[in-house]
């Protein structure tokens, strides 16, 4: 019982601004535009840096007009979703707007535990009031309709892009020596930054000369201390290396 409690209790202490949300949405206009008017929930509206799914919205916004209260079609991704996400999908439909829903990674036992449905359960009514979903990859949509369940909203699998006007693999020959490990992105958990350590730490054990830069901001509660301390106990000190946000 104690997910559906925490659920309650999530609900019950959001319902002023669950409230004052609603009334904003609810000023939303369907643009008459037969042109893509794009509508993303005020993701993209705060401040401070752009991270996690919401950063699949920048090209979109680059390509397409985006205007959070004269729109046509809501695009959303699952992991990057604005509060109270299904009030929104529900008030678009009413105002006769489509709703494209961005499928991510789901919730599943080994990393979720008991919280499994809370993570899944608003996944699931989104996708399934959405009129059309993209799978971000053929494992995404596997892994939606076997912890999701089975959809019948018209999809397709659409691979997240790299622009290889700035991207591209050097002219120049990659040395193989020594081996370096590169961990980016925006880390929630500290599991998974100290696996990479462990898997540093299993390489050099092995004999292959080894170093790890760890990119991004670190989330959870002193994070930088725990990882310097996780990497000294194994004696990884000296070839970890630490890179802020970008």
């Amino acid at each position: 019982m104690l997910p559906q409690a925490c659920a309650l209790l999530s609900r019950v202490l959001t319902t002023p601004q669950r409230i004052r949300q609603n009334q904003v949405w609810a000023q939303i206009v369907a643009s008459p535009n037969n042109t893509p008017t794009l509508g993303f929930g005020g993701v993209l509206s705060g401040e401070g840096l752009i991270h996690g799914g919401a950063v699949k919205l920048l090209s979109l916004r680059e390509a397409f007009v985006n205007d959070e209260q004269r729109f046509n079609s809501l695009y959303l991704v699952s992991s990057a979703q604005p509060a109270f996400a299904e009030d929104l999908a529900k008030i678009c439909r009413k105002k006769n707007i489509r709703f494209v829903w961005n499928q991510n990674g789901v919730g599943y036992p080994a990393w979720a535990g008991a919280s499994v449905e809370i993570h899944n359960a608003p996944m699931r009514r989104l996708r399934a009031a959405s009129d059309y979903v993209i799978y971000q990859s053929k494992f995404c949509e596997l892994s939606a309709d076997h912890f999701l369940g089975s959809s019948d909203v018209p999809s397709e699998i659409l691979l997240n892009p790299v622009d290889l006007a700035r991207f591209s693999p050097s002219n120049l020959p990659t040395p193989q020596k020594p081996l370096r490990l590169l961990a980016m992105g925006t880390q929630n958990y500290a599991a998974r930054v100290k696996n990479v350590i462990d898997s540093l730490s299993e390489l050099r054990r092995g004999g292959i000369e080894a170093s790890l830069t760890i990119a991004g901001r670190l989330l959870w509660k002193e994070a930088e201390s725990d990882v310097a301390s996780h990497a000294a106990g194994l004696g990884m000190n000296d070839f970890v290396f630490r890179v802020g946000e970008f």
